[in-house]
């Protein structure tokens, strides 16, 4: 178990002590902004990045013979001077008007899958069933209080 993790793990232990913290947590994984949605968010998009290289990479017709001039970090002056010569052997002038369009719908796109609510199930059973218990200790505390007081 990586360092880290064994790190959360024990912050997660040490909170189940406090009430706040509990309360934190539950808001946060009822939220979906807590950490085991954050990693299930980083798993998919690693996921989508290695689904969209794996495309880019294999199936090439979504450029064109200019493809350095859609996808390159020379500025237009530089892609202008360095094609030139390919061009007028061509016979073709560079003007945007002429490149023709990217396809685009081939590109596989990003679809995120929410984590079911059953997988982290047990965490928000086991908050809630702590914050009715410390609630019932700080009620049955109060209480003791109030009935040792006497009004007279």
């Amino acid at each position: 178990m990586p360092f880290l993790e064994r790190q959360f793990r024990i912050q997660q232990t040490l909170d189940r002590f406090s009430p706040a913290a509990i309360f934190y947590s539950l808001v946060a994984s009822l939220s979906r902004t807590d950490i085991h949605h954050y990693e299930h968010f980083l798993e998919e998009v690693r996921n989508y990045r290695n689904t969209l290289m794996s495309y880019l990479n294999n199936d090439r017709k979504i450029f064109s013979e200019h493809a350095n001039e859609y996808f390159t970090q020379l500025d237009m002056d530089e892609i202008q001077n360095s094609q030139i010569d390919k061009r007028k052997e061509n016979g073709t002038i560079f003007r945007i008007q002429n490149l023709p369009p990217l396809d685009l719908s081939g590109i596989p796109a990003l679809r995120l899958q929410n984590l079911k609510l059953q997988y982290h199930m047990n965490d928000l059973i086991t908050g809630i069933l702590l914050l009715l218990t410390y609630s019932l200790v700080v009620f049955l505390i109060c209480m003791n209080r109030f009935m040792k007081y006497d009004v007279r």
